[in-house]
């Protein structure tokens, strides 16, 4: 698509739908015309493997049957190709003043500002504009099966007990979320270095994410950065905002205690510091995804029938070298 000259007038509207834009796909860095400084190429929406058909057909088994039917065409087009054209714009124009956000991605934009308040609105498009685009990433109407991938089909049903756990955990959670989000199969690295660690299957409320360094809390817990795994809306305004704050920060309290110097040191310790996770999959629970094609209560026949089209190829090319190790026990160790 040509480049087109864009501007941004005075007072314009934060939320404007007509903002032109220029392509730049979302998983290559900005392309930039040094003799031009007014032309840039901004953000676009990304090309799917198999869009061509997605676009005619929706995403549909090869039998046509209704019942494995994940998404029309018109359903396809609001989930994905309407939406994320809206997400998209949204940064273009967020990012019009600002050079150093547009040659970012946005799996870095929420990186980057998952706990800057600041920023709340463009951490927002951009962690969207990511996680709707990893789910699309995920699935496919001729997907491999898990069964091609013995390595990580052993060591999911090592953490899960079974394939049929897995689908349950990450089904039964999405159907339980009284709101919108995600939910996520991640690995999770382990405190002991790169060679250890568990599956786990995560929720995010909203445009929450998943990537984020975690400590263990007292509780045993993973302490969560933007991961927004309680639905804000349903806690007090105490409870809240204690969550949104960084988990008691450089405060200590007391001599001695879990919250003392001396005692938050030794927690330090003893659960072996921060743990990095790494998504691998994750199923949208937006009810713009599901709405056009599965009806208002239609939410768990959706997921259900995304399981099916789940591209386990994806899920092996995003897994961990260590996470599909055969010599790993139960705790995540390797022998």
């Amino acid at each position: 698509m040509a480049s087109k000259r864009i501007c941004r007038p005075a007072g314009r509207t934060l939320f404007s739908l007509d903002v032109q834009t220029t392509r730049h796909n979302l998983s290559s860095p900005i392309r930039r015309n040094p003799q031009h400084c007014q032309r840039r190429t901004l953000f676009e929406v990304p090309r799917l493997t198999h869009i061509d058909t997605f676009q005619n057909s929706g995403i549909t088994s090869p039998a046509s049957s209704r019942s494995d039917r994940l998404f029309s065409s018109d359903g396809f087009y609001i989930a994905w190709t309407d939406y994320q054209r809206f997400l998209v714009n949204q940064l273009n124009y967020i990012s019009g003043d600002d050079p150093e956000i547009q040659s970012m991605w946005p799996i870095d934009i929420a990186k980057r500002f998952q706990r800057d308040s600041a920023h709340a609105t463009l951490f927002n498009y951009g962690s969207q504009a990511h996680n709707n685009h990893f789910f699309f990433k995920g699935i496919s109407h001729v997907p491999r099966p898990v069964e091609d991938f013995p390595s990580l089909k052993e060591n999911l049903e090592r953490d899960f007990g079974s394939m049929k756990n897995l689908r349950d955990q990450m089904i039964f959670t999405a159907a339980g979320m009284f709101g919108v989000g995600y939910v996520w199969l991640v690995w999770v690295r382990g405190p002991m270095g790169a060679g250890t660690g568990q599956w786990r299957v995560l929720a995010t409320y909203n445009a929450g994410t998943p990537y984020a360094l975690h400590q263990h809390t007292d509780d045993g817990a993973l302490g969560r950065g933007r991961l927004q795994s309680k639905d804000m809306n349903n806690l007090p305004t105490e409870a809240a905002a204690a969550l949104q704050r960084p988990r008691q920060g450089a405060m200590t309290a007391g001599a001695f205690g879990a919250h003392s110097a001396m005692g938050r040191s030794e927690a330090k310790r003893r659960l072996g510091g921060p743990q990095e996770i790494f998504p691998v999959l994750c199923a949208s629970v937006w009810q713009h995804v599901y709405l056009r094609d599965h009806g208002v209560g239609g939410k768990k026949a959706f997921l259900d029938s995304w399981w099916k089209f789940v591209d386990w190829e994806e899920v092996d090319r995003l897994t961990p070298s260590a996470a599909k190790r055969s010599n790993r026990d139960s705790l995540g160790y390797t022998s």
